[in-house]
Order: structure tokens, then sequence, then C-alpha cells
């Protein structure tokens, strides 16, 4: 069970809230910031953490260092789950005061809680405190780092080129952290996709001759997967190359799943076949999608490395979204890939059964409920409908990713035969992922 304050650490920082000196407020009167801080107190004291959230950007327009830290003791002490951290970050969207923004920076790099840490992040991102978000890449919250470090790719800054090698530079042995990250990253500043720091750093080398990042032509946008323009790896999804090593794999066990699909024919040894998707060699006569895709899915887990974390996520009708570990108060994380875990995860896939509709805007929306995740793989064989009769408009569907874009989650698909390939196709699209076929 998580944590609340106890109630005399409540009622000691109730006392401190209406202690605070008079504000030096521009849009707010003394005897306005005074009255909200006796409101803010009161409701810190009573626990009410939702009234707490409403309060704390509306007592923000006291615009003084010294509301600024008292506002972030009260966040540190707020139970998680709360919308208090994003409160936080509306408050220091409304205090432009300069000691105030450099307190701002200072609580995002140094702040106790992660959620603060990575809201905060976005403010400073918000800002174009490149200096900032560099040392943000290096935070111990994955999340934190990864923003910061996607934040500066779009910036394209220069001056976050070298950091971000050394970084990649120490994780390239265990492929740990926002390793994923900073190579997907440096492949979009450097306009190409590479193995390792060395690599990225020999092509740095020459981009820095040609003129720096201004030089760089952006690279040629392929939507659908290719195998020969796939990333060098040993563990494959139908063919398809696992770019990433912080997983929620997404499976539509749908009725249709039951259904077997023609044969692959057979390739000439040596060639390679048409269509990224495409797995290696024929299936075995008889299974259906269902059972091919428990197949490939076990094989994925039993060979990723111990360092990708992963949860995975099976879904059909509105109410059968079924996740592989829910996490506490129904919190999913991400679990590492122990032999243990493996074996756990194989189990949870075998089973796995197939009735009911393709509820795909929903399982997208519990898939972002884990904590940590940076890429989705989305499995599927038909049209997204939660009766069966009405198709559920791909707006609908966008509409949940972009809920959430401040996550910056890559999601690839995979159609089986039936599936709506142009719904799919825009969801890569639309998150920098790549489709496939599946054959």
């Amino acid at each position: 069970m998580r944590q609340v304050a106890p109630l005399a650490a409540l009622a000691a920082l109730a006392v401190a809230l209406v202690a605070v000196g008079p504000a030096l407020a521009q849009n707010l009167s003394d005897r306005e910031a005074n009255q909200l801080r006796q409101q803010l107190a009161e409701a810190v004291q009573k626990g009410e953490w939702g009234r707490v959230a409403d309060l704390i950007p509306d007592l923000a327009r006291a615009n003084d260092k010294k509301t600024w830290d008292q506002l972030v003791n009260v966040v540190e002490r707020a139970p998680a789950g709360t919308d208090c951290p994003t409160a936080l970050r509306a408050a220091a969207q409304v205090m432009p005061d300069r000691r105030v923004q450099d307190a701002v920076k200072k609580t995002a790099t140094r702040s106790k809680s992660a959620e603060v840490r990575r809201q905060l992040t976005l403010h400073v991102a918000a800002q174009q405190d490149w200096t900032t978000l560099i040392e943000l890449m290096g935070d111990k919250d994955e999340q934190v780092a990864s923003t910061a470090a996607w934040r500066l790719v779009d910036g394209r800054v220069e001056a976050a080129v070298e950091p971000m090698l050394a970084l990649m530079e120490r994780l390239d042995r265990t492929h740990d952290g926002i390793w994923d990250v900073l190579r997907n990253g440096l492949g979009t500043l450097l306009g190409q996709r590479l193995e390792s720091a060395v690599e990225y750093r020999s092509k740095w080398a020459m981009v820095k001759e040609a003129g720096g990042l201004t030089s760089v032509q952006p690279a040629r946008e392929e939507v659908e997967a290719r195998p020969d323009g796939e990333m060098r790896s040993g563990v494959r999804l139908f063919g398809r190359a696992i770019e990433c090593t912080r997983i929620v794999f997404i499976l539509d066990v749908s009725g249709s799943m039951t259904a077997i699909d023609p044969q692959p024919r057979q390739q000439p040894s040596g060639s390679t076949a048409r269509g990224g998707g495409e797995s290696q060699g024929e299936q075995p006569r008889g299974k259906n999608r269902l059972e091919r895709a428990q197949d490939e899915l076990k094989s994925v887990l039993s060979n990723l490395p111990a360092s990708t974390k992963v949860n995975i996520i099976t879904y059909s009708s509105p109410h059968s979204i079924q996740v592989w570990r829910p996490g506490e108060a129904g919190r999913p994380e991400l679990h590492a890939m122990s032999e243990a875990n493996k074996r756990e995860a194989c189990a949870f896939v075998d089973r796995f059964q197939a009735n009911g509709t393709t509820a795909t805007d929903l399982a997208l929306q519990r898939a972002f409920d884990v904590d940590g995740a940076r890429c989705f793989y989305l499995l599927s064989d038909g049209f997204a409908t939660h009766d069966g009769t009405t198709q559920t408009p791909t707006a609908d569907i966008l509409a949940v990713i972009d809920a959430h874009k401040d996550r910056r989650v890559t999601i690839h698909t995979l159609g089986f035969i039936g599936a709506d390939r142009e719904m799919m196709i825009e969801v890569a699209r639309h998150t920098g992922g790549k489709y496939s076929d599946i054959r």
C-alpha cells in the first residue's frame, strides 16, 4: 500500500503554510494570497488532495520564491497518483519572477519526487532551457531522462550531441537505461540510425566537418518496415527487429484470431521475403492466428536480454482487457526479463483465449498506464470496434495517443490478414513507428 503523510506531519505543514510571509503579488493582493494559503492549509490537513491541486495554480499567482518553495513542499508530500505534480507544473508557468524560475530549475533536477521532476522537465523543455535538459538526461528516473533527451532532439540542440554520445558509451555494454532513446535520438539528429556510440561518434565527426547539424538532411520516412531498413537485432517478432528496451506488447485476442490464414510460400534460400512483417519460413500448418502470435511472442520473450523491461496486454471486448502484471493499486509497471519473469510471462501468453470484439482504443489507453513504457508493439487482425458492428474512428484512437503525447511513446503495428491496415499505418506514423504485414 502507498504511504500517506502522517496526520502530525500534515498538521505541521498546514501551520507552515499559514505562517509564510506576505506575498510579493502581482495578481494577488496580500489578503487574497493569505486566504488561499489558509484554504490550502486546511485542504492539506484534511488530506483533500484534489482540492490541493485546484488551489496550487491560484496561489502561484503570488509569484514569489517563498510561495514556490512552500508549494514544492506540499506537492512532495502528496500521495502518489494525485494531480498535485501536474498542478505544480501549471504553477511554474504563471510565476515568471526570475528567482522563482531559478528555483524551478533546481526543483526539476533535485526534487525527491520523480513525478515532480517529470512534470517540471516538461516545463523546462517549454522554456527551451537546453542546459538544464542536458543535465536531466542523466536523471535516475528513465522517464525524466527520456523526455529530456527527446526534447533536445526535437530542438536539434547541437550542444547535446556530445553528452548524448558520452551517455550512450556508458550504456553500450548493457543497453540499459535510455540507451534505445539515445540510439534513436542520435539517428534522428545525425540522419542515420546506427548501433553503437562508436559508430555515432564517427558519424558526428563527419557531420561536424560538413558544418554541423544544419548540414544534415532528414532521414526519409518509412512507415512500412522492410527487412533491409531495420536495425541489426537477434530478436524478432514476425520478422520485425525489436528496437526498444522498455516495451508493452499489445495483442488482439478477439474471436477472429481463431482463423487459419493461407500458408506463405517457401522462399528460395538466400532470398528476401516481400514485406517487413513476413515470418522466417512457413508457419506449421493448422495453427491459427492466435497460436502463431503466442509462439512468436514466447520466442521473443525467451530471447530478450535481461536488461529489457516488458509488460503484456491482451484485449478483445471493452471489459476483457488483461495485463500480465497489473501492478499495485492497478498501476502497471515494466519488469526486467529475468529467467523467472520470462517463464511467468510465457505462462501468461499460453493462457490466451480468443473471443469477443476489438477495443483497440481502450487497449492503448491501458498500455499508456504502464509506467516507463517507451514503445508498444500492437498486433491485431481486425477493425477496431466495441460492439462488433460500429467501427471505432481512427480519429478516436489517435485522440487516445495525443492525450499522452508528452510520453513520446513509439507505437509499432503489425497486422494479420483482415486488419485495418490504414488505421494501423496511421497509428504508427502518428508516433514515429512502423507498420508490418503478418503473412
